[in-house]
């Protein structure tokens, strides 16, 4: 989409010279700001429905724990970068950079820096909240070792990834500000920040699924039935 790509690869005072005069000046407008909006609302009232029938069923059988409280405080994150999607239609996400005027591109990137952040919260607080899950159902002294050691982990990275992500530029307003600003600014690499939090994120994610595997292949049921209980952990933790 090309007011994607003028938010991410273009300033805003010289966006029509150089890489952006030779990709984006051609393209013609659109506008699906619309289409923001309806997913914003989509991802909230899904959200919203699961997480009210969990809250109801763990409220009534009187097993809320760890793991409810930690999901609570990750859900309040998701709710609020998706709520963001509003503001950033509003502003013009969903239609041509081109026919926006600069103040509303500046918004678009705070907003989807604030949307981005709130993500990377809600991302370790799931893995949290699965791994509390775990020290709850599986009591074995030996495993709590290993589910220690990975909320530690998944703390201490989850602290160190959103610190530099909130940091990745100095002066932070560079971030977001005009090309006058931004162009005196100190950054990190965003795009190697980006993939090297992907591809840790996608190993913890994995390891939270395999943890408690030799649990599981122990129990006492058929291999059918092992089957599908690590099936429904697999896709729970999806």
């Amino acid at each position: 989409m090309a007011s994607t790509e003028r938010f991410f690869h273009c300033n805003i005072q010289d966006s029509g010279q150089s890489w952006c005069e030779r990709n984006l000046a051609s393209r013609s407008s659109m506008d699906q700001t619309m289409s923001v909006q309806h997913l914003s609302e989509a991802i909230i009232a899904i959200m919203t429905t699961i997480f009210v029938m969990r809250c109801i069923e763990r409220i009534s059988s009187h097993h809320w724990g760890k793991d409810d409280s930690t999901l609570s405080v990750a859900v309040v994150a998701i709710v609020c970068g998706t709520s963001l999607g509003f503001a950033l239609s509003s502003h013009g996400l969903g239609r041509d950079a081109w026919d926006l005027p600069d103040s509303d591109v500046s918004m678009v990137r705070l907003l989807i820096y604030c949307a981005e952040f709130f993500y990377g919260v809600s991302i370790t607080l799931i893995r949290l909240s699965a791994l509390f899950f775990y020290l709850r159902i599986f009591p074995q002294t030996p495993f709590k070792f290993y589910v220690y050691a990975m909320i530690t982990f998944d703390i201490l990275f989850g602290v160190a990834y959103n610190a530099v992500f909130i940091f990745q530029c100095w002066p932070i307003n560079s971030i977001w500000a005009a090309s006058n600003v931004a162009s005196d600014a100190t950054c990190v690499d965003i795009h190697q920040l980006a993939l090297s939090g992907s591809v840790i994120n996608m190993l913890q994610d994995l390891m939270v699924v395999v943890l408690p595997t030799p649990i599981l292949v122990k129990l006492s049921l058929p291999i059918s039935s092992k089957i599908q209980v690590f099936f429904m952990f697999s896709l729970g933790m999806l």
